[in-house]
């Protein structure tokens, strides 16, 4: 690994470090009113995820790594259906600015974590909403490992050269 790759992860990863301070005053939020604060959270989700997509590990001319999937997934798992989208949005709209060879499995890794981790919060907590607390390790490892499988499988739209 390189220092530029390091150097990057972890700028990236302290970004996460926003995305939970985001989550832990979110109760705060809901104060003013759900609908602006599903708003005001797919905002500040989006701003990060675009944060981390301008600080990505540039392997190649168009090819970058980041952990975009990670932000679309923790949005997808805790923060619902409308943050996650606006998120979405904001990230893919960024990674289609870019360009390049990655385009297609840049934003196909975007969608793929954030439905897989949709899909589950809405089996999972839907019916018993307010049980975000009881969520076991391995329900969670489970999600982050099938995320990961169709992160990776969306490397695949790569072209053949790269």
């Amino acid at each position: 690994m390189t220092t530029i790759m390091i150097i990057s992860f972890l700028s990236t990863g302290m970004t996460l470090i926003g995305l939970s301070a985001i989550y832990s005053v979110s109760p705060f939020f809901q104060k003013i009113q759900p609908l602006y604060c599903k708003l005001l959270s797919g905002f500040l989700i989006g701003v990060i995820g675009v944060v981390t997509i301008l600080n990505s590990y540039i392997f190649s001319e168009g090819i970058r790594y980041d952990l975009r999937s990670v932000i679309a997934s923790v949005s997808g798992m805790f923060f619902g259906v409308v943050p996650t989208i606006i998120a979405v949005f904001a990230m893919t709209l960024t990674r289609i600015v870019i360009g390049g060879d990655g385009v297609l499995a840049g934003i196909s890794s975007i969608f793929i974590a954030a439905a897989v981790c949709l899909i589950w919060r809405h089996k999972r907590l839907k019916p018993h909403m307010n049980e975000e607390k009881n969520i076991h390790k391995l329900e969670l490892l489970g999600v982050s490992i099938l995320t990961s499988i169709g992160v990776l499988l969306s490397q695949l739209l790569l072209p053949n050269s790269k």
